[in-house]
């Protein structure tokens, strides 16, 4: 195994164990990381996914298979989080359990998309960009 895989699986893997405790922290709603978070995951998604990927019908509909199952698992994901106004107007939140339960049925559902991808010989459509493209798709159907 290529060194860079270890510490690329290594670094997603410190970034999900942060993102999923923030989720079940209390913390303030910040707005501008409503819009920043999936326009800069859109970006860096397109931009690391080949150029090939968005003329490939077969590509395009593990794409869209992926965006289907994620904005419903986010959707639904979005529905568990507690938000609320104090006496001073300051908007908090915080995740449940189910929060992260939904958190791990996206992380399977991505892996068996990603399994598809690379059985049917279209990887690229499951790659990392593809992913951050997706998510960033999630992120804004949630907000």
């Amino acid at each position: 195994m290529n060194l860079n895989i270890v510490v690329d699986v290594l670094l997603i893997g410190a970034a999900v164990v942060w993102i999923l405790a923030r989720q079940v922290q209390v913390g303030r709603v910040k707005p501008r990381l409503l819009w920043l978070v999936p326009l800069l995951l859109a970006f860096f998604g397109i931009r690391s996914s080949p150029s090939s990927t968005w003329h490939v019908p077969a590509d395009l509909g593990l794409l869209a298979v992926s965006a289907v199952i994620s904005i419903g698992l986010g959707i639904w994901r979005g529905q568990t989080i507690r938000v609320w106004r104090d006496a001073d107007g300051t908007w908090w939140r915080q995740g449940s359990a189910l929060t992260l339960v939904l958190w791990g049925a996206l992380i399977v559902a991505r892996g068996l998309i990603y399994g598809v991808g690379v059985a049917v010989g279209h990887r690229e459509a499951t790659n990392l960009g593809a992913i951050l493209v997706v998510l960033a798709a999630q992120d804004v159907a949630v907000s």
